[in-house]
């Protein structure tokens, strides 16, 4: 896909509210535990995400880290423990948070335009039973040229490659203008343009004072993307400071020792010059 100047240009700040959401921690999660049919998904689950951080949640497969979002966001039940979201319950902040679920979760074949995705970011700004109007309209259009899709506004979703589908539901969040964004591994199977230009994204949002937090799968570049990381298997392993935090030790706690998973943590290692 050739450049598109609109990456370049910067996101549009959030509109300022009275009683934003201020404090030090966007997300705490106290001993929390979420169990399937009795199995423990997630255990005793502490963590703390400060504001304005890019954090990863990384982890092996069947580790919890989509389901640790899905707690935040009262997607899924929680056996014990509790959630913050800048010292609030999600109710009281939920227009501050977003969400950018996993590109195979989505019904692709719903009859829905790029631009009707990215207005669907406007919904918790809009009072019961209003429309869009022309200012929602164009905050969703901006939203669509950041992530160099603008283009593609009036075309159906499932005319879409995987690349821009995963584009429009970053331009949904970015339209949503919050100040934390929950991502469930937003750069899984995408084209290396749509890489670039999602982390590009995200760092900028960082760089405005949001929050971040994906799932993210690839361990060779996560400390040069993030600020900071969550080491995840069923249980909190390790969680800190990305380059003191993603360890050969600590990576081979997480995913038990599978010769592979050293052998790319061992890279991981060499990479950082360890």
């Amino acid at each position: 896909m050739p450049h598109d100047p609109s990456l370049a240009q910067p996101v549009r700040p959030p509109t300022p509210r009275a009683g934003a959401p201020a404090a030090r921690a966007a997300l705490e999660v106290h001993d929390l535990t979420v169990a399937y049919r009795r199995t423990p998904v997630l255990l005793d689950v502490d963590l703390e995400i400060p504001c304005g951080s890019m954090t990863a949640i990384v982890g092996p497969n069947g580790a919890g880290k989509s389901t640790l979002l899905k707690a935040a966001l009262g997607l899924v039940p929680a056996a014990t423990g509790a959630v913050r979201l800048f010292g609030k319950t999600l109710r009281a902040v939920r227009r501050s948070v977003a969400y950018v679920p996993q590109r195979e979760s989505v019904d692709w074949e719903f009859p829905v335009s790029v631009l009707e995705v990215a207005l669907m970011g406007r919904y918790g700004h809009l009072g019961w039973l209003r429309r869009p109007g022309a200012r929602d309209r164009a905050i969703a259009m901006e939203a669509l040229e950041t992530m160099g899709i603008a283009d593609l506004a009036g075309r159906q979703i499932g005319e879409l490659s995987g690349g821009q589908q995963q584009r429009t539901f970053l331009a949904r969040a970015l339209a949503q203008q919050a100040e934390l964004y929950l991502m469930d591994e937003p750069s899984a199977g995408v084209d290396a343009a749509t890489e670039r230009a999602i982390v590009d994204v995200l760092r900028r949002l960082r760089d405005q004072g949001r929050t971040v937090v994906a799932v993210h799968h690839d361990l060779s570049t996560v400390m040069a993307w993030f600020d900071r990381v969550v080491l995840l298997n069923v249980r909190v392993v390790a969680a800190g400071p990305a380059a003191a935090t993603l360890t050969a030790e600590t990576l081979a706690k997480t995913y038990g020792g599978r010769l592979t998973l050293l052998e790319e943590a061992a890279a991981v290692m060499r990479r950082a010059g360890a």
